[in-house]
């Protein structure tokens, strides 16, 4: 599910069909936010102890609020997935995701290069 989500989000940014591919990832969402509310999902209830799924929501969704304020669109609302919304904020609040993350100017440079150079180029 989380490469289905990060392969949306991929579309969005490019601008491939943008308002169909914003539709797509917040569907993703929604059944991400589904399976947790159902507790298919193990969600780490011991944060001293952070399992694989933790690990691939940091990557996939850990830097929504840098990916917001370069692309320009809200990519996780507390309202629509509350759920998913405080799982996300309290795994990048942990000690060890901080102490790995990659500091605020950083990945906006980065997702800058992306957007003006890796995403404005024609897709083969």
């Amino acid at each position: 599910m989380c490469a289905q989500v990060y392969d949306c989000m991929l579309k969005v940014f490019r601008g491939e069909e943008q308002d169909k591919a914003l539709e797509e990832y917040c569907a993703k969402l929604s059944v991400l936010e589904d399976g947790i509310n159902s507790s298919s999902l193990g969600i780490t209830s011991n944060m001293n102890n952070i399992g694989m799924l933790d690990i691939m929501i940091v990557i996939t969704l850990g830097a929504y609020k840098v990916q917001e304020e370069v692309f320009g669109f809200k990519l996780l609302e507390e309202e629509k997935t509350p759920l998913l919304y405080s799982w996300v904020t309290t795994l990048i609040e942990l000690p060890i995701v901080k102490g790995i993350t990659p500091s605020h100017d950083k990945v906006v440079s980065f997702l800058l290069f992306l957007k003006n150079k890796v995403f404005k180029a024609p897709i083969s």
